[in-house]
């Protein structure tokens, strides 16, 4: 702890250093003289007098204005506006903040030839502005794509998007926010020649009142759309079919939105059976930390095991083998420049078909293993739908949201499973949730007083049949699992916040129920303890939160310190048990951002968190979760303790388009309970025990971005390291075991002539685990891409892609697959139509390895066949 208040004096003085720390900052506005004329899209800098290095670099916004921050140590600096049309302003002044109109005075020239081009991106303040058209290709048909392309923009394979390294906190078109987090909603349906430019909103306070108080590390993205796109209907629709030697393919898309002043509308139809995933683009992204750190859980998880689709590395259409319907209805209404109406009506319909070997190796001793060598045939059948409405009013004296959501997932998945056993296993795993969330801040006066709300209740009546051979006991018959789990959540917090001078002291009280009942039977019996459950489980936890922070000119700290007493009650109703478990703690934490100059920022934090486990691992009763894997809990609850220390460095250079990430996160946890499982020769038996257990946890991660006009070359870079230790406990031995992975991707897209674009991918991944008795070899696997697109006449387009992937499999040979497709499009301003040859190749399995501590899973996938699909396209 010494340490700890060591770091954090250190840290308070740097907040508050004098003159090493001051910031440089000139605004004003640019208006033409004569006229009074306003100017936008003024080159802006402040260089040393040689104008030999850059301090800052900016474009006036529409209305004129400019503003230039920057930390220099010299005693002049030199500002300089150009713009072509206009005689150039120099002035040299003291390396001191201050307000700068300027004047320009028109010129007349005449022009011989002269090539103007617009800058692929340049920044107004805190907003960064890419222009689509500089990274935008002819290949490129959703804004999702372009985004993909943008320095310091990364978009994961789910869809999720970050910016230097942490996800973004909004996604705005025209400036509403008409999705929140279903914004793959927008990414993969808004046309890319549709939209002017993508705007990053740099350390994005959403809350307006809180933007002079409340400092945000977190960015948010704009969409500004072309001013001939907007306030009139945007439609693209798109139907194709084909074949392949044992199914026929269909695919169908509509696209229809309209973009106004006073309201928005998005509205989309999808389907298809050719392998393109429709899940992630109705998923929530990226905005789920906010929720976290405000009491907000997650959507519970399935009790039961299925053995769902695993995401290969490798394009989804090479396996998935599905037939999905997708529709979504998305309207907002803005009722004043503050508020605004919001609606999002989503609906999935997917039945995903696979076929996987699997061989799991299970270490029982130092010498002993235990094979199992199974094929699963499985069919996963979901319906899943969701309704939000919201009201939103952000003014500058209150902000107010409040949001309604229904959410039900109706899953059912069907797996025949054969090799040592026959065994039918029907899942039944429906999912149902309704939640509100009302957010409340009001000022009052040079205070702010705040309330938060947030109440769930979930359904979970889930139940498992296995037909067959039930190996446990060499049997034939029918066992069946019924799980039933209710729960009634709610966190609420209130309180108030003032600011005086560089200082913010915040206190909040916080007050959390959860409610929990749940009840599981297991027949026929199969243990000698007992297969049944009932358990009602009443947790309540007491917070008070106070925070203080403190601004320095580059510095910015903040400490919290909250104090919590938790209370709970568990009744085993199913015998007569009862427990009663109080605690009181703190969990302290401490966050400091600091900024070296307009292109370097750091971000150190720590935080010690302390919290209890789920309360399926407080049940007695065996449960069944598929037909090998069972669960037994415990009657004692797990408490967790964790230190977390992180570190992250962004370096951001819009003059030459560079951008950089760095991030360290360290990890410790401490918890009272292990958990354990017993093999025998056809079933596992999971378990928590009563022992110490300690968990490492080391990732690395960082991140580089670089944009070069000449081919238009875009390059990216990824690197990451993980390292874990953990025991794990098995065979009633204690495994101490150590994990390492690596991964390393390249992407470079480039334009080298004007009829010719194209894109290189080469990604690798380790990973290696370790023991006292056992030490894996390292299993690597590698896979590139290679895309060309050219385009030979107007109108047309031919692309051909190829990917080829090699994964070291454990105990067997290397798996070696190269894959390719192609692709013909002739395109017209209304019309198009493609005709494309996808899995060319035909190529029948992929395989890979993985570790799970001290065993090892070998699995290989049956691939989708050789394709061929025709498709027409039309857009408004």
């Amino acid at each position: 702890m010494n340490k700890v208040l060591w770091y954090v004096g250190i840290l308070v003085t740097l907040c508050i250093s004098p003159s090493v720390l001051a910031q440089t900052v000139y605004e004003g506005k640019i208006v033409e003289e004569g006229t009074g004329r306003l100017v936008s899209d003024v080159i802006c800098s402040a260089t040393d007098l040689k104008g030999e290095k850059v301090f800052a670099y900016t474009m006036s916004g529409e209305q004129g204005e400019y503003r230039l921050r920057f930390y220099a140590e010299v005693d002049s600096v030199c500002l300089r506006f150009a713009l072509l049309g206009y005689k150039n302003v120099v002035l040299i002044c003291k390396n001191v903040s201050g307000q700068k109109d300027i004047t320009f005075v028109p010129t007349q020239f005449q022009l011989k030839e002269v090539t103007v081009k617009a800058a692929p991106m340049w920044s107004v303040g805190d907003t960064l502005n890419y222009r689509v058209e500089a990274f935008q290709g002819g290949e490129d048909r959703v804004i999702g794509d372009v985004l993909k392309k943008l320095p310091g923009i990364k978009v994961s394979e789910n869809g999720a998007i970050t910016y230097q390294g942490e996800p973004i906190n909004r996604f705005y078109i025209e400036g509403l926010d008409l999705l929140r987090a279903k914004y793959g909603i927008a990414t993969n349906n808004i046309p890319a020649d549709a939209v002017e430019k993508v705007q990053v909103l740099e350390n994005h306070q959403p809350v307006k009142l809180l933007r002079d108080q409340v400092f945000s590390q977190q960015a948010a993205i704009n969409l500004k759309l072309k001013k001939e796109k907007l306030g009139r209907p945007v439609i693209n629709a798109e139907a194709g079919g084909g074949f392949t030697s044992s199914e026929g393919l269909w695919e169908g898309k509509l696209m229809a939105m309209e973009m106004a002043r006073s309201w928005q509308s998005l509205y989309t139809f999808k389907t298809n059976n050719t392998g393109r995933n429709l899940t992630d683009e109705l998923s929530d992204h990226g905005l789920g930390m906010a929720d976290l750190l405000q009491g907000v859980p997650p959507y519970p998880t399935d009790l039961m095991e299925s053995g769902s689709l695993i995401a290969l590395p490798v394009d989804e259409k090479r396996y998935l083998q599905n037939q999905s319907y997708a529709a979504t209805a998305n309207q907002l209404w803005k009722i004043d420049e503050d508020s605004q109406l919001r609606l999002v009506l989503t609906y999935l319909k997917n039945r995903d078909r696979e076929q996987r070997q699997e061989l799991n190796r299970y270490q029982l001793g130092t010498e002993e293993e235990l094979l199992w060598n199974t094929l699963n045939q499985l069919r996963d059948d979901s319906h899943r739908a969701e309704a939000v409405f919201s009201w939103t009013t952000n003014a500058s004296s209150v902000y107010v949201d409040d949001e309604l959501k229904f959410y039900g997932n109706w899953r059912d998945v069907a797996s025949g499973v054969s090799g040592s056993q026959q065994v039918d296993q029907d899942f039944r795993m429906p999912l149902f949730l309704i939640q509100n969330k009302l957010d409340l801040v009001k000022r009052t006066g040079k205070s702010n007083w705040n309330l938060y709300s947030f109440i769930r209740y979930t359904g979970q009546p889930q139940r498992l049949d296995v037909a067959g051979d039930t190996v446990q006991f060499g049997q034939v018959g029918l066992l069946k699992q019924r799980t039933d789990r209710q729960k009634f959540y709610t966190t609420n917090r209130t309180g108030f916040s003032r600011q005086k001078g560089k200082s913010l002291f915040r206190l909040d009280v916080a007050f959390t129920a959860a409610l929990e009942h749940l009840s599981s039977d297991l027949r026929p019996g199969l243990f000698e303890v007992s297969q049944n459950n009932r358990l009602q489980w009443n947790r309540w936890e007491y917070q008070l939160q106070p925070e203080y922070t403190l601004r320095g000119e580059r510095g910015r700290l903040t400490i919290g310190m909250p104090l919590v007493f938790l209370d709970l009650y568990a009744d085993h109703r199913s015998i007569p048990e009862k427990e009663h478990f109080s605690r009181l703690w703190t969990n302290p934490s401490v966050r400091y951002h600091y900024t070296f100059n307009p292109y370097w920022k750091a971000s150190l934090s720590y935080r010690m968190q302390k919290e209890l486990g789920d309360a399926l691992d407080f049940t007695e009763g065996v449960r069944m979760t598929n037909f090998r894997t069972f669960r037994k809990g415990i009657s004692i609850p797990e408490q967790r303790t964790s230190h977390s220390y992180s570190a992250s460095f962004t370096y951001r250079n819009p003059i030459n388009v560079l951008f950089t990430t760095l991030s360290v996160i360290y990890r410790m946890q401490h918890s009272n309970l292990v958990s354990a499982q017993t093999l025998t020769e056809n079933h596992i038996l999971q378990y928590r025990e009563k022992r110490d257990n300690d968990r490492r946890y080391l990732m690395i991660n960082g991140r580089l971005g670089k944009y070069w006009d000449g081919w238009r070359t875009n390059l990216s870079v990824d690197a990451g390291y993980t390292r874990m230790s953990f025991n794990q406990f098995q065979q009633q031995k204690e495994w101490k075991v150590t994990g390492h992975t690596a991964q390393v991707t390249v992407n470079i897209d480039c334009e080298p002539v004007s009829w010719n674009r194209v894109n290189l991918q080469i990604a690798y991944k380790g990973n290696k685990t370790g023991t006292a008795r056992y030490v894996s070899d390292w299993l690597s696997d590698w896979k590139s891409g290679l895309s060309l697109h050219f385009f030979p006449a107007p109108y047309w387009q031919v692309t051909w892609k190829g990917e080829y992937v090699n994964n070291e499999i454990a105990d067997a040979p290397d798996l070696r697959l190269f894959f390719m497709d192609a692709e013909v499009r002739y395109s017209l301003p209304r019309w198009e139509v493609a005709l494309r040859c996808e899995n060319i190749c035909d190529k029948h399995t992929y395989a890979f390895s993985s570790y799970d501590g001290v065993n090892t899973f070998s699995t290989s996938y049956a691939l989708r066949r050789r394709a061929v699909l025709v498709s027409l396209g039309f857009k408004l």
